[in-house]
């Protein structure tokens, strides 16, 4: 990604402001729709904008923040500063893929909920989310690949399939990877 220049910034930031006070979308393909803060070389604005989004008119609300500390080497781990993860991690690979897989299962699972209830729909207790994340190199590039392979026994397989539609909608991870990997989703 191209950096901006530090004397270029303030224009940017009033280009951006400009663009979202009269509703035009900031992305030029990144990011996930209008609001989307990173923009790629030669699109409307250059480089991302980080936490100075806050000035722009939006409703968000902040949910939680996740914290993560990692180090390397022989004796090397991950904690959270909530205490909740820690563990130690020898070489950074299957670490991350295995990591990112429960991390994105676990909301996967959670907007599964969420849709399950928008329908007035009860999941049985043995609804579960495997996951399986591939890191693929190709000529020194690296790229991941992605698997979800969902039960959700009793339910119609027609009214579940819609469910995993739904919750890939609503999953944070789901809606930061669309687009930029490879995600096969399969109803077991």
């Amino acid at each position: 990604m191209t950096r901006t220049p530090m004397n270029a910034e303030p224009f940017i930031l009033r280009k951006a402001t400009s663009y979202l006070r009269q509703g035009k979308p900031t992305d030029t393909g990144w990011g996930a729709g209008p609001r989307s803060t990173m923009c790629r070389a030669g699109g409307p604005f250059i480089g991302m904008l980080d936490d100075r989004r806050k000035d722009f008119d939006m409703t968000e609300k902040l949910l939680f923040t996740g914290k993560t500390h990692n180090t390397s080497g022989r004796g090397g781990g991950a904690r959270s500063s909530d205490g909740q993860l820690d563990i130690k991690l020898k070489q950074p690979h299957p670490a991350a893929e295995n990591l990112f897989g429960a991390a994105w299962s676990a909301c996967y699972m959670g907007a599964l909920e969420v849709a399950a209830s928008q329908r007035n729909i009860k999941l049985p207790a043995g609804t579960a989310v495997d996951a399986e994340i591939d890191l693929n190199s190709d000529a020194g590039s690296y790229f991941l690949r992605a698997r979800l392979n969902v039960s959700v026994p009793g339910v119609d397989p027609q009214v579940a399939r819609e469910l995993l539609g739904a919750a890939h909608s609503i999953c944070p991870y789901s809606k930061a990877t669309h687009g930029n990997i490879n995600v096969a989703t399969k109803l077991l």
